[in-house]
């Protein structure tokens, strides 16, 4: 046990370590997305921190609670044995790598937040306040990313000729993860707003949010920005959730407007954001779900059509990792949509305990949300909740290496408030 671990002691030392890493891990991936626009090459400076900081929360939990890591790096294993049985039968190893690095990232999320619930048990405040630190420094970053972008810096989020795109993603490469981590962090930004400083402030910092979600320019970050802004006031109501307020409808009014003009103005607004030619061809050829599923219903048809018909029993139960590709005729790695991705490449098993994880913290969150005396929870739900939707729109959030850390995090503050309360 590291009871009352002190200022220069040396245990501390290498927890703060582990926290200051994952306050600024979102810089390593800035800097992977400036290698690769800049300079021509991937220098895999996000891989280059992040495996060491897993090792290092693995380390640091295992002097925590052995029993618990001993049960996790049991499910991580479990999970690889399918692809690992893949190379065995067939030696091929061309995708066995990019398994293990996909798998360390789904199980990311579950490794941080052990870290962080039992780390708690020991040390209660430096946990607490670590793990708000970590949520503000990724706010910031994140806002200096988008920032960048906006004046120009930085890859663009749809090429709509060979020389003009429509949005940025700044120097984060993938817009889809950079859009689940706006949601995490905005979130938690708004909802510390709305519950500890005043309605102008709030103002402020929803425009702020907006704004960024229409600079990304994707349909989960435009979405998200405006659910934000007018459901963190709802969800804060916490025991009041499921009654009728004026709150509610201050918030529901302007919400109902806003969406009417949007509605009103969809085509000049797609049109400004190089948009509407895109959404045209989609709605074309693919109706409205090509539209809000962005052609991914195809590639779920192809993928679960394989998954059901091309392999057997064995590899339908423990997967065959990404190897599954070679059987389809576009060999695409991913159809973006994460329950499908993690049933083809890993099995039903780890498809069950993977949604487990994530089914159960918003749950979790909920419970713990509708105590009146609750502080972090209710946010908790509200992110949670949307993340675990778009995770099955979008994809990219189960198995995201931007996201999955700062959401561990953000989902710790939930067991805070029951332990806390418990004590």
């Amino acid at each position: 046990m590291l009871n009352n671990i002190s200022i220069g002691n040396f245990d501390k030392f290498w927890y703060q370590v582990a926290f200051f890493m994952m306050s600024f891990y979102l810089l390593a991936d800035m800097l992977t997305g400036f290698s690769i626009l800049y300079l021509g090459v991937d220098l895999k400076i996000s891989l280059i921190y992040k495996i060491p900081l897993f090792f290092l929360l693995l380390v640091l939990t295992i002097r925590l609670n052995a029993t618990r890591v001993l049960i996790f790096i049991s499910l991580l294993f479990f999970s690889l044995s399918g692809p690992f049985w893949y190379v065995f039968k067939t030696g091929e190893t061309d995708y066995i790598a990019q398994d293990i690095i996909s798998l360390i990232k789904l199980y990311t999320p579950f490794l941080v937040l052990l870290f962080i619930i039992e780390l708690m048990k020991v040390d209660f405040e430096l946990c607490y306040k670590k793990t708000q630190q970590a949520l503000e420094y990724a706010f910031y970053l994140m806002l200096g990313n988008f920032f960048l972008g906006a004046i120009g810096i930085g890859k663009s989020t749809y090429q709509v000729s060979d020389e003009d795109g429509a949005g940025t993603t700044g120097l984060i490469m993938a817009g889809n993860e950079v859009g689940a981590a706006f949601l995490v962090v905005f979130g938690y930004k708004l909802f510390s707003t709305w519950n500890n400083r005043s309605a102008l402030s709030y103002l402020i910092y929803s425009l702020l949010t907006i704004a960024c979600g229409f600079i990304v320019s994707t349909k989960t970050t435009m979405l998200a920005s405006l659910l934000l802004v007018f459901f963190v006031p709802i969800v804060s109501e916490r025991e009041k959730l499921f009654k009728i307020t004026s709150l509610k409808f201050k918030m529901f009014t302007p919400l109902i407007a806003i969406i009417a003009v949007i509605i009103y103005l969809i085509v000049e607004l797609l049109e400004s954001l190089g948009l509407w030619g895109r959404m045209q061809w989609f709605y074309e050829k693919k109706g409205v779900i090509g539209i809000v599923l962005s052609g991914r219903d195809e590639m779920i048809l192809e993928r679960m059509g394989t998954y059901i018909n091309n392999i057997d029993l064995f590899t339908q139960v423990f997967g065959m990792g990404q190897g599954i590709a070679k059987y389809e005729t576009y060999q695409k790695a991913s159809t973006e949509v994460d329950g499908v991705d993690i049933l083809s490449f890993y099995g039903i098993f780890t498809l069950l305990i993977i949604a487990f994880f994530y089914i159960y913290n918003v749950i979790y969150a909920f419970v713990n949300g509708q105590e009146k005396n609750s502080i972090d929870s209710a946010g908790v739900f509200l992110i949670s909740f949307l993340l675990l939707l778009l995770s099955q729109i979008s994809g990219h959030i189960w198995t995201s290496g931007t996201l999955g850390i700062i959401f561990a995090v953000l989902m710790s503050r939930a067991y805070f408030e029951n332990y806390r309360n418990k004590q």
